[in-house]
């Protein structure tokens, strides 16, 4: 799924890359940002089927409602955070997405995070897709329990 703004100078781009139930059940997905040719990308983000879930909710309410923030954050806390918000009564809302990566330099010792944080302005008719693409990330029945999207 691809978010992005109105002028293409900025996007989200998430790719479904696997889907596992058993022992911590999630999906796993490549990230893909940039603003104004500024880019990041994560190959292997994994958010929980559980924090999907809510997040699925606070976003449907965000639909409806035109006020508030759906957010969702990856398994390891800092790699990735996706939020969308209504930042005025109008429901005029942005979409925004903060990437960590850490990096072990090894000439010094230690870990360095490089962080690059995307945020833009989404038009709120966009919000009934969103909705519908991120129930799509979300398995449904047994056959789609072990799927791997490569």
């Amino acid at each position: 799924m691809r978010i992005q703004s109105e002028d293409n100078l900025y996007f989200i781009q998430l790719t479904l890359q696997e889907v596992n139930m058993l022992y911590y059940p999630g999906v796993c997905v490549q990230i893909e940002a940039s603003a104004h040719g500024f880019s990041a990308s994560m190959h292997s983000v994994w958010w929980s089927i559980d924090d999907m879930h809510v997040f699925l909710t606070d976003l449907v309410r965000l639909e409806q409602q035109r006020a508030g923030t759906a957010v969702l954050v990856s398994m390891s806390p800092s790699e990735a955070i996706l939020s969308f918000q209504s930042v005025d009564r109008v429901g005029h809302m942005i979409a925004k997405i903060d990437l960590t990566r850490s990096v072990l330099l090894s000439t010094a010792a230690q870990c360095i995070d490089h962080h690059l944080s995307v945020a833009f302005d989404i038009d709120v008719s966009l919000l009934p897709k969103l909705v519908r693409s991120f129930e799509q990330l979300i398995p449904k029945d047994e056959d789609e329990q072990q799927a791997v999207c490569t």
